[in-house]
């Protein structure tokens, strides 16, 4: 069984602020955090691959910073 899993980083909700004068998001008062969703997802997709056996793949769209973020929390794959 192949799995693939779709991630995403979005900014740390327990940090970020709202501009005022926009009343848009301020991104850069936020360290951004892989969805903690998505973490969930790749943690199931893992579970069906050692029962079912297979290959997980986990793909993502952003900048650069978005393959740290894979890479600080699944070290063991990148």
């Amino acid at each position: 069984m192949n799995i693939l899993v779709c991630i995403k980083q979005v900014p740390d909700t327990k940090i970020i602020k709202v501009n005022p004068k926009t009343n848009t998001l301020d991104r850069s008062s936020a360290p951004a955090i892989l969805n903690p969703y998505d973490a969930h997802a790749v943690e199931e997709a893992v579970r069906l691959r050692a029962i079912h056996g297979g290959k997980v793949t986990v793909l993502s769209m952003g900048p650069p910073q978005a393959r740290e973020a894979i890479k600080k929390m699944y070290p063991n794959w990148c």
